[in-house]
């Protein structure tokens, strides 16, 4: 098995084993938010740089 399949099902093991996922649940995950918690920090970073430079 590839390692990022391994890595995702070992977390899908340990959210079952937390209770925090229930097994053959169904879940929706929407890569905006993904996006935008990504997009936000490197804004940030650039501005920060960007003022450190000037």
């Amino acid at each position: 098995m590839e390692k990022h399949k391994e890595a995702f099902f070992k977390l899908l093991e340990l959210l079952i084993d937390g209770g925090l996922v229930k097994e053959n649940e169904k879940h929706r995950i929407d890569s905006i938010h993904i996006i935008a918690n990504v997009a936000v920090p490197a804004a940030t970073e650039l501005i920060r740089q960007g003022l450190d430079n000037a």
